[in-house]
């Protein structure tokens, strides 16, 4: 039987997939989103869900006077975003907890809270996202990214040839941000933007796409066998593996 997995087992796997959609995709998620954002000199940040802390330290690194912080409940993964930090002498402040350890934060204090592929794990999205409203400033935003309608469609196609896609997956890009993110924005702030995000990851080999496979959450070592099948019979037809990564980027102020 395949044991719970570890944070560490989460973060190694998450950085993998970061990884994967960097070098095989067809835009950089993050020069894509900091466009979006314009964060500005000594804006207080903070991350909700932040993992290793790439965002955040991207944007601490362009404007290092403003404030930053860090949640997530994955302590390996505060533990490599300190590390990274610290490696890039950033003052960033990470709080290893779960979302709810927002409400320890000042009100009225952030100019910009972001939560990106990550609200979702959230057991009551409503209630977070209210807490997080209080924490800004007169003028601040909330910027909540998730996938999206289509996301994904090739490789659960793919898998679903030998295992059954979890239903908690599916709801996530079909219905998460229509059924709870949208409805709080639209009932909450005044002003509203969304953008549509597109990545085309092309994996080019069996071992980057085996990879690939083993770093998702469900993931299952007993479907190993079955994936090596189908997978070295795909790409002994095709080029690559084509994964279209769709994401919604919604923007509340």
């Amino acid at each position: 039987m395949q044991g719970k997995k570890e944070t560490s087992q989460i973060t190694s796997q998450l950085n993998l997939r970061i990884q994967t959609n960097k070098k095989f995709g067809s835009i950089d998620l993050d020069e894509w989103l900091f466009k979006k954002l314009n964060i500005r000199k000594g804006y207080n940040v903070l991350d909700v869900g932040c993992g290793t802390a790439n965002h955040i330290i991207k944007f601490a690194e362009l404007f290092p006077e403003g404030n930053y912080y860090g949640i997530d409940i994955s302590k390996s993964s505060i533990i490599e975003a300190r590390k990274k930090a610290e490696q890039r002498n950033l003052r960033i402040n990470f709080i290893c907890g779960d979302a709810s350890e927002a409400s320890t934060l000042e009100d009225g204090f952030f100019d910009l809270i972001i939560s990106i592929y990550a609200l979702y794990y959230v057991k009551d999205t409503k209630k977070l996202l209210l807490v997080l409203k209080t924490k800004l400033k007169k003028e601040g935003r909330i910027v909540i990214m998730s996938p999206y309608k289509g996301n994904n469609d090739e490789w659960y196609s793919f898998l679903s040839s030998f295992m059954k896609i979890p239903a908690e997956i599916k709801y996530i890009a079909g219905n998460f941000m229509d059924k709870e993110v949208l409805p709080f924005a639209k009932s909450n702030f005044n002003k509203l933007n969304t953008f549509h995000f597109q990545n085309k990851v092309r994996i080019p080999s069996y071992h980057d796409l085996k990879k690939y496979w083993a770093s998702n959450i469900y993931h299952k070592l007993k479907f190993d066998k079955e994936f090596e099948k189908y997978a070295s019979d795909f790409l002994n037809k095709n080029k690559n593996f084509v994964i279209t990564k769709k994401a919604l980027l919604v923007v509340m102020g």
